[in-house]
């Protein structure tokens, strides 16, 4: 649900800065006598968005891209419908267990879970003792490659 959610929102930056495209193109085309090749091209491209080929919004996606990563280094967060963030998940489950959060953390982990189901928030809860499995069955190349993961799977933490 989250990823497809984040996709939704590249894909609305995208068609916006198509449209925006359009309307500058639209004001040089009117403004400045452009070489005939030029304003063929542009008019052909003077279409919906979901009318161009995935080449074609391709290019309005790169300034998508673009958009989302200055905000992004703007210390901005675009906050997903149903994506919660961690502490706050890990909050409510507290409250909905009637558990403490010192003993949440000391017997359970939060994991980013991107299951798309109705109703997910992002997070998945499972025992501190099935980590290892969880991680070796879901990110087996995680595992694989980060081997301070593979300690504390295997309970050597420092």
């Amino acid at each position: 649900m989250v990823d497809s959610k984040r996709c939704e929102i590249r894909e609305g930056i995208a068609e916006l800065e198509h449209e925006q495209w359009i309307e500058w193109s639209k004001a040089i085309a009117k403004a400045v006598t452009l070489p005939q090749d030029r304003l063929e091209r542009w008019q052909k491209l003077w279409v919906p968005y979901s009318e161009l080929t995935e080449e074609q919004k391709d290019q309005d996606r790169v300034w998508a891209d673009k958009s989302l990563d200055y905000l992004h280094s703007q210390g901005v967060a675009i906050k997903v419908e149903g994506e919660l963030p961690k502490e706050l998940f890990i909050e409510q489950y507290c409250g909905k267990s009637n558990i403490s959060r010192e003993y949440y953390h000391s017997q359970f982990l939060a994991l980013p879970c991107n299951c798309e189901e109705d109703g997910c928030h992002g997070w998945v809860t499972i025992s501190d003792n099935s980590a290892g499995h969880h991680l070796r069955f879901s990110s087996p190349e995680l595992v694989a490659t980060e081997p301070l993961i593979e300690d504390e799977i295997e309970g050597k933490k420092d």
